[in-house]
């Protein structure tokens, strides 16, 4: 289930998932693809007023800068006064913009149509952004490695992880004793299991 490991405002939140679903299906994804790349970009709230946590414009589900809002018809301040339902509406014609021509895409074409469209349909071991780059900068958390150059597959991994680690502080969350949260470590191989 998609909606597994989402606040429970999100969960209860049928009119945004309903167009969470569409969305997935009118662009060839899985919604729980489209829910990582989102949780990624606006945290687990999603938050469609959520600010750009590295201090730049950016704004909403997917981070949508002031060009992108005006080139998708809107601003970024419409877009934060947007509720989730409202704002999937412009993620799905924004998506549908940037991956078109593209017949399944991937986690990462779909995380690359957000990051850097014109990456979409590359390989994966493409260089993203490299070191000078204003946006290589802002987006330096993802050079995995630290050699400068953040390739596709490093950011796509950082998606991967990041709802991998939003997945396990859930489970801990639920976990209501310490030796539930033993167990749940053990579980997911964060810490071995005493002889």
């Amino acid at each position: 289930e998609a909606t597994r490991s989402l606040p429970q405002d999100v969960v209860e939140d049928t009119e945004f998932l309903n167009e969470v679903k569409q969305t997935s299906e009118d662009i060839g994804v899985t919604e729980e693809m489209l829910l990582q790349v989102m949780v990624m970009e606006a945290g687990p709230k999603l938050d469609p007023a959520q600010k750009n946590l590295a201090g730049g414009s950016a704004t909403g589900l997917i981070q949508f800068t002031k060009d992108v809002a005006k080139e998708m018809g809107t601003s970024t301040e419409e877009l934060a006064s947007m509720t989730r339902a409202e704002q999937m509406k412009v993620v799905n014609k924004y998506l549908k913009k940037r991956l078109k021509g593209v017949e399944k895409p991937t986690l990462s074409d779909l995380y690359m149509a957000i990051l850097r469209p014109k990456s979409v349909g590359a390989p994966e071991d493409s260089t993203v952004y490299s070191k000078g780059q204003s946006f290589y900068e802002a987006n330096k958390g993802l050079d995995t490695n630290k050699d400068g150059k953040i390739t596709k597959a490093e950011a796509t991994q950082k998606v991967i992880d990041n709802s991998a680690m939003f997945d396990l502080q859930n489970l801990l969350r639920e976990a209501s004793t310490p030796e539930e949260r033993n167990q749940v470590l053990i579980d997911t191989g964060i810490i071995e299991a005493e002889e």
